[in-house]
Order: C-alpha cells, then structure tokens, then sequence
C-alpha cells in the first residue's frame, strides 16, 4: 500500500494507473470496497460489545440494592479501550455476585452466577492482548502464534456466551421469584 502510494507521488514513475482509465477506477473501487468492509467489520464488533454490556446491565439491574456489588451502569466503562481490561476483573465478577447474593437471599442456590466463567474470560481477553502486543513488537507474527490467537478468541467467545447464559438465567431466576 505504502509501495502504491509512493509510486503515485514520484514525478519518475508512470502515473497511468492512477489517471482515470480502467486500471485506476479498479485500484480505486478496490481500496473502497477494502476500507468500507474494515469499518463495517469494527461496526458490528461495536454493536456485540454493546449488546453484551447491554445484556449485563439489564442483569445486574435486577439484582437487590443491598446485595450489589457496584452499580449496573459502570458495566459500561467496558467500552473504555485498554482500560477494559482490568475493568473486566472487576464488572463482571460483581454482577454475578450481586446476582448469586440475591438469589441466596431469596432462597435459591444461585451458584456463581458465572463469576468463575467471567474471570476465565477476562483472563483469555489479557492474554489475547499480550500474544497480540508481543507479536507486533518483536515483529515475530507466525502462522502458528495467529492460530493460537484465533483459538483463545474462539474460546473466549465461547466463555462469552455462557457468562451471558449464566447471569441471564439468575435474572430470570430472581424475577420468577418476586
């Protein structure tokens, strides 16, 4: 991309590729189809994260005042980038808490509300970051180090759902109870 780009700019190289014709319209419809498929891509990631936190939020609020462990609304701070993650140590263990306390309290075996899944997750996603960041500064990516990458994120969505499953459930658990 770079090579192109240089190219394009240098009074030495022939610019016919760049001036209209077919090659140039193509280059061009590619490199627009490229960057709308990125943001489209980022797009519908946003869209999971934020109907994951919405799902959490909509959990934790059902949980007794007493019993929580923060207040529901800080479950959005998860779209803080970096940040994110220590926050995940702390958000999403405190929603299963408040919800497990709560179905204590009312008398149901709430288990773990999905504490030991979340923090799973919450390791799996720090992990991720770190093979991902070792990976671009020493510039040793591998075939083998992406799959392994690709693997944990797989895993971690896995660990996703089931949080969702879980807190879900105790939702509706404490809800049927009154």
């Amino acid at each position: 991309m770079m090579t192109v780009l240089a190219a394009a700019q240098d009074p030495n190289v022939s610019n016919a590729a760049f001036e209209g014709g077919a090659a140039g319209g193509a280059f061009a419809a590619l490199m627009a189809a490229g960057i709308a498929l990125v943001i489209g891509c980022i797009g519908v990631m946003i869209l999971v994260k934020i109907l994951f936190l919405w799902l959490t939020y909509d959990a934790a609020k059902v949980a007794s005042p007493e019993h929580r462990s923060m207040d529901p609304a800080l479950v959005w701070l998860l779209l803080i980038p970096l940040f994110n993650l220590f926050w995940n140590f702390r958000a999403l263990p405190a929603v299963s808490d408040s919800l497990a306390a709560t179905l204590k309290d009312k008398g149901q075996d709430g288990d773990d509300a999905g504490r030991s899944v979340a923090i799973t997750y919450s390791w799996l996603l720090v992990v991720i970051f770190a093979m991902d960041m070792v990976g671009r500064v020493s510039g040793a990516r591998t075939q083998a180090g992406e799959l392994v990458v690709i693997l944990f994120l797989l895993i971690a969505f896995i660990c996703f759902i089931i949080y969702l499953c879980k807190i879900r459930s105790a939702k509706s658990r404490i809800l049927a109870a009154g």
